[in-house]
């Protein structure tokens, strides 16, 4: 019950209103892969990235990531 009221109180103080989870589901999986590159090529478009990583990281997923952020 605390995690519930914690983000229904944390709703009311941010937004002014409280969104009902399903709403918040709903919009989470409308995100696709296209929306998170495009949001990433904004975010390190200036070039100033660092990145750190916890645990192995394949070659080729290391690669495909710096071919990304490098796109554009």
């Amino acid at each position: 019950i605390t995690g519930v009221m914690m983000r229904l109180g944390r709703q009311l103080c941010y937004l002014g209103e409280v969104i009902p989870i399903e709403d918040i589901l709903r919009r989470i999986e409308q995100v696709t892969a296209d929306d998170v590159v495009a949001i990433a090529r904004q975010l390190f478009a200036a070039g100033n990235f660092a990145g750190a990583f916890v645990g192995a990281l394949r070659e080729a997923a290391a690669a495909r990531l710096l071919a990304i952020l490098n796109e554009g």
